[in-house]
């Protein structure tokens, strides 16, 4: 590849044979349109940006003219902190994380015209206010999209009668949200933006 993007997830080798969610994520959206981009789970923030330096050294040492980036997700972090990890050629999503972009209205609305029931994005977009907002009541933060997943993705499954859509919400916001965000879209170019920018 000519660039490495390293993100946030199970670093290779390590759990067994279950993907890195973002890195799959990212392939998803990006492959087709970004051949010569790899994306690598480093492990968590910390591990991330302990080992990101590390890597992207030894990778600009072995392949003259790589280019290696960090992508973050956006979490709790201060605007300093963000401001801070940009200066320092770190990538950090404008939304809490991957999950926020993929649960996204617009996606929601491509998943329900795909299934021919465009119909049922009222209902289900109804329902991941409800959820947030009931998570604001337990305590989570108010954009924790993350936290309401398992919600959604019922909710997915009933109103439009999905099966062999994904065995959980992980899986099936990998390996049915993902493929959606496509060129074209408002959430591919936000997520783009951000992702591919030192690209």
């Amino acid at each position: 590849p000519k660039s490495v993007v390293f993100c946030e997830g199970k670093r290779l080798g390590h759990g067994g044979r279950k993907p890195s969610f973002d890195v799959e994520v990212y392939r998803a959206i990006f492959a087709s349109q970004v051949a010569d981009v790899e994306f690598i789970p480093l492990g968590g923030t910390n591990e991330l940006q302990q080992d990101g330096k590390t890597f992207s050294l030894l990778l600009t040492k072995l392949a003259p003219g790589i280019k290696c980036w960090k992508v973050y997700d956006r979490d709790d972090r201060h605007d300093q902190e963000i401001l801070q990890l940009q200066s320092d050629g770190t990538q950090v999503l404008g939304r809490r994380d991957l999950e926020s972009y993929l649960w996204d209205d617009e996606v929601l609305r491509i998943l329900c015209e795909s299934c021919g029931a465009p119909e049922k994005l009222e209902e289900i977009v109804a329902e991941k206010r409800q959820a947030l907002a009931d998570g604001l009541q337990q305590g989570k933060p108010a954009d924790d999209v993350k936290a309401v997943a398992g919600r959604l993705y019922n909710k997915c499954k009933q109103a439009l009668g999905l099966t062999q859509c994904g065995n959980d919400a992980e899986a099936f916001a990998r390996l049915t949200l993902a493929p959606l965000v496509k060129p074209g879209t408002n959430i591919y170019q936000e997520l783009a933006a951000i992702v591919m920018a030192p690209h």
